[in-house]
């Protein structure tokens, strides 16, 4: 496995999942909510994927988990696109990043 899709159930998150198997051709197609995303992430972390898409799923009050979950999967996050596809290469940029948000917001 070298790809993953994780999207809301909802209409624009069957939409944005669609958008992203454009993207990502073969990848396998999973739907997630908020409440158990860093469950799911850290499932799939055994699979070792080399890229996670996660579209339409609001992560705020459970961002830490999600965090863990994206650490056990060795997975990473692009700088400037919250939601976009997760490369383990740019995993500790995304975390510097974040952190400067969460900074910026408090």
């Amino acid at each position: 496995m070298t790809s993953i899709v994780l999207t809301h159930g909802d209409i624009d998150g069957i939409t944005s999942g669609a958008i992203d198997m454009l993207a990502f051709p073969g990848a396998e197609f999973y739907f997630s909510r908020p409440s158990q995303i860093h469950l799911d992430l850290q499932r799939m972390a055994k699979d070792q994927p080399e890229v996670v898409v996660v579209s339409d799923i609001a992560v705020d009050a459970t961002m830490n988990k999600v965090l863990v979950g994206i650490e056990r999967a060795q997975g990473g996050g692009h700088p400037s696109a919250v939601g976009a596809s997760m490369n383990r290469n740019d995993f500790p940029v995304f975390l510097e990043r974040l952190a400067e948000q969460v900074q910026k917001s408090t």
